[in-house]
């Protein structure tokens, strides 16, 4: 082999080294666990309530056998983070039919049919006041928790993106 084969051959070398290492700080870097998720209630813990007014007065079951389980998410028409949230909630319930996603909304009615209305959310809405989230250790919006047929908490964290939706689900298949 002359010097210019060598040379060759330490740069496809340098270069198999560099795309490894890339690749692996890559994968570090991947989100496995939505952030705050040692917030909220307990894994494991029953949510506090299992049926909710819905916005159009029909009552909403978070507790459903024949699901995958439920997503609930929690968050409010002057959050700017939760703006960032509502218009993936209805396309992931339809990629998702296993699962039902519903949110918990604080707000005034007209402002939640606002919300309603200009991101055509199609999926089940109740209305809650901010002194209720306490009741459901909510403390940072937009927030979720997972929950299973039972009802109780596997998986929970801040939300913001459908990403962020598809990792809760993770978690709360490998939990």
């Amino acid at each position: 082999m002359n010097i210019m084969q060598w040379a060759e051959l330490v740069m496809y070398v340098m270069l198999i080294l560099v795309t490894y290492s890339l690749t692996q700080v890559y994968q570090r870097s991947i989100k496995k666990e939505l952030y705050n998720s040692n917030m909220g209630l307990a894994k494991g813990e029953k949510f506090p309530l299992l049926n909710l007014p819905s916005m159009t007065g029909e009552v909403i079951s978070l507790v459903r056998p024949s699901t995958e389980g439920t997503i609930v998410t929690f968050t409010s028409t002057t959050c700017a983070y939760c703006a960032l949230l509502y218009p993936t909630l209805t396309p992931f319930q339809e990629k998702q039919p296993q699962l039902k996603v519903v949110n918990l909304m604080v707000g005034n009615m007209e402002s939640i049919t606002e919300k309603i209305n200009e991101f055509e959310m199609k999926i089940p809405i109740s209305l809650i006041e901010e002194e209720d989230l306490p009741n459901f250790n909510v403390k940072l919006l937009p927030f979720a928790y997972f929950l299973n047929a039972d009802g109780k908490v596997v998986a929970k964290g801040a939300v913001n993106t459908e990403d962020d939706l598809k990792i809760l689900l993770q978690m709360a298949r490998t939990a």
